[in-house]
């Protein structure tokens, strides 16, 4: 924990005052979140008592900066979906070129093994997300916005078969996604680590730095991945299932969804490297993900 005082940011500390010129910070803290933000839990004291807020850091490259981010958690929250309240946003600066987001911090901890109940309710908080409207989302990016690899030279180190690599992306050149509906709201990046299991209170949706306008499918080839990952198959599997079975249009998206599995799983194999995980982590996930884009191929090639 450090003081924070007269040594806090003097932007941060007259951000602070304009929310609530009662409001002091007492100190500051560093959170384990994301693999790419910077998060800092703040302690201050009140009028009306303690009060406790984060402040989120955007990485250097992130597809939002914070006032989008920022704005986007607004909108959101408008429309009663569950993400922290936003409180301000801080403007780019030496130590933070895209930007920070001030919000409140709830108790509550990410859901590191969900139960078969969490994960229904998990895929039924994606299923109200791509349900909301898009009306006066205009100022967000296209979701889908990244191009395939060309090369796999980054992955070597892992022991990874280059070829096969070459192979599945050839496929998915050849049967690129199509898109199943109007442009939805999509997260970007929906996995565990990004959603916060409250004290009797649902869950809250964190991290919007990847949102965009986007096709369904492309969200949900996310999160089955970061469920493979995370837990297994059979959560992945199930999660699936109660994502279709509150679609109107299930076999069109079971359809289209290995399409998508395998685009984004080799996009997000090809970051691996870029996430600084450690090693035995990132040889499963690279295992995991190459098996996991053999089997979306195979179903879109019959074989």
């Amino acid at each position: 924990m450090t003081h924070a005082g007269e040594r806090a940011d003097p932007a941060l500390r007259a951000l602070i005052h304009e929310i609530d010129p009662s409001a002091r910070l007492i100190s500051t803290q560093p959170l384990q979140g994301g693999i790419s933000a910077r998060i800092v839990a703040l302690d201050l004291v009140t009028a009306t008592g303690p009060a406790s807020w984060v402040l989120r850091t955007l990485p250097v490259d992130p597809d939002l900066d914070a006032a989008t981010e920022f704005r986007l958690m607004g909108w959101l929250a408008a429309r009663a979906f569950p993400v922290p309240t936003a409180l301000a946003c801080l403007d780019a600066g030496p130590d933070r070129p895209r930007g920070a987001v001030l919000m409140t911090r709830e108790p509550g901890a990410v859901i590191a093994n969900p139960d078969g109940a969490q994960i229904d309710a998990l895929a039924a908080l994606l299923t109200q997300l791509h349900a909301l409207p898009t009306d006066g989302l205009d100022f967000l990016p296209p979701l889908c916005r990244y191009a395939m690899p060309s090369a796999w030279s980054d992955l070597d180190a892992l022991g990874a078969n280059r070829s096969q690599l070459e192979r599945l992306g050839a496929v998915a050149q050849r049967h690129a996604p199509r898109p199943t509906g109007p442009r939805v709201l999509g997260h970007g990046d929906f996995w565990v680590g990004n959603l916060l299991q409250r004290p009797d209170r649902g869950v809250l949706v964190l991290d919007w730095e990847d949102a965009g306008l986007g096709d369904r499918l492309q969200d949900l080839a996310i999160a089955r991945l970061e469920l493979l990952w995370e837990c297994d198959a059979r959560a992945m599997t199930r999660f699936t299932d109660a994502y279709l079975a509150q679609s109107p249009d299930p076999d069109l998206l079971r359809t289209g969804l290995p399409a998508w599995d395998l685009t984004m799983t080799l996009l997000r194999l090809s970051w691996l490297p870029a996430w600084g995980l450690p090693d035995a982590i990132t040889r499963t996930s690279l295992d995991l993900g190459v098996r996991h884009a053999e089997d979306a191929a195979a179903r879109l090639t019959g074989s």
